[in-house]
């Protein structure tokens, strides 16, 4: 795997808004992990209204990988 690729896989988790936070690489957001309860609930999309629900989790780190996944 080249430098550039590994970068570009990387993620970053930044709280969008109380129990909402957004999972994003350089080239932009690639979903949202809401967290619903004891749960975390993994999103794909850049925009969180119109973002899809992709898996329920126990942890966040479940939560965005599964987010990083499905982009």
């Amino acid at each position: 795997m080249n430098r550039t690729h590994e970068q570009e896989s990387e993620v970053q988790v930044v709280e969008a808004n109380t129990g909402i936070h957004r999972v994003e690489r350089r080239s932009g957001v690639i979903g949202f992990v809401q967290h619903s309860g004891e749960r975390s609930v993994s999103l794909i999309g850049p925009v969180f209204n119109t973002s899809i629900e992709v898996e329920r989790s126990l942890t966040m780190g479940s939560a965005v990988a599964e987010a990083r996944r499905n982009s």
